[in-house]
């Protein structure tokens, strides 16, 4: 039997309703992803998005970074935001 892929076990083990941060605007993959695994509770923006500000002002009870996505330093400051500005962040790392 196959093991779960990084992507697939991010997701399984991000908390619920979580924003699943995609490394481009193709969010088709990521969305047939959390669809699969029962995870239909995550929000999917992508690494574009996050830079343009759509975690601003959001209340997150979760928020995972795909293993292959990479910020840049603008997206970078956005996320560290959107942390600071959560009431109670949870961060879902593949290595936990």
């Amino acid at each position: 039997m196959r093991r779960p892929g990084k992507t697939t076990s991010q997701m399984l083990h991000a908390p619920h309703g979580s924003v699943f941060v995609w490394l481009n605007d193709q969010l088709d993959c990521p969305k047939r992803i959390a669809q699969r695994i029962g995870r239909d509770d995550l929000r999917h923006v992508s690494l574009e998005m996050v830079r343009r500000g759509a975690l601003r002002g959001l209340r997150l009870t979760g928020l995972v970074v795909d293993h292959a996505a990479h910020p840049d330093g603008q997206t970078a400051r956005e996320l560290d935001n959107a942390i600071a500005h959560c009431c109670r962040p949870n961060l879902a790392h593949p290595e936990q």
